[in-house]
Parts: C-alpha cells; structure tokens; sequence
C-alpha cells in the first residue's frame, strides 16, 4: 500500500498536479499521527488535539473517523476554549462529521459545557 501510495505521489508530483500531491501527502501525515497514539492524545501549543487540527483543515471524513477510533476520548477532549469536536463541526458547519459523531457514536458524551 505504501509503495503504491508513494508511486501515485511520483506520477502526481511528474505531471504538475501539486495539488493532489499535497493532499497525498497530507493524508500519510495524517495516517503517522493516528498510528502514535500519544500524538493523537496530545494537546498542540495552541490548546488543540490534531483530530481537531485535521477537522480546521477540512481533512476528508474518513481522516476524522481514523483519528476519532484511534482513541474515542478525543470526541469528548475540549481544546482550551472548551469545545469537542461536535462543537467544532457545528461551528464550521461540517454536516458530515456532525452526522458521523451523532449516528456512530451516539451514546459518546460529546458534550462537556
């Protein structure tokens, strides 16, 4: 799979297509992160988990379900203004993460205000 991953990059970066170039190589930083589980627990300097780094980055939703079932306690961790990653969702209007967290994980406490 890396090997593919890593070739499709090649093909992408040899045919000028820099944007799906970042995009890939976004989504392997992505998937490092979600591997380290310290990582994904680990508040950054501004106050935020990466789960909500990738969320602000409109990171596609399977990126956010991989960091969210890495560990399930990030959809209840609040950055430092007190916002889950429902309330970030809300906020940024992501229907598609709202209706992830309320169809999959319906009896999470997604809410700590």
């Amino acid at each position: 799979y890396a090997s593919d991953l890593l070739i499709a990059i090649d093909i992408a970066r040899a045919g000028g297509a820099t944007d799906v170039v970042k995009f890939l190589d976004d989504q392997l930083s992505y998937a490092d992160t979600a591997r380290d589980l310290q990582l994904v627990r680990t508040l950054d300097e501004h106050g935020y988990l990466p789960l909500r780094n990738a969320l602000h980055e409109q990171a596609p939703l399977g990126t956010i379900k991989l960091f969210v079932e890495a560990d399930l306690s990030t959809l209840q961790t609040p950055t430092t203004n007190g916002n889950t990653l429902l309330h970030e969702a809300c906020r940024l209007r992501n229907y598609d993460v709202i209706e992830m967290i309320l169809t999959r994980y319906p009896t999470a406490k997604v809410c700590t205000k």
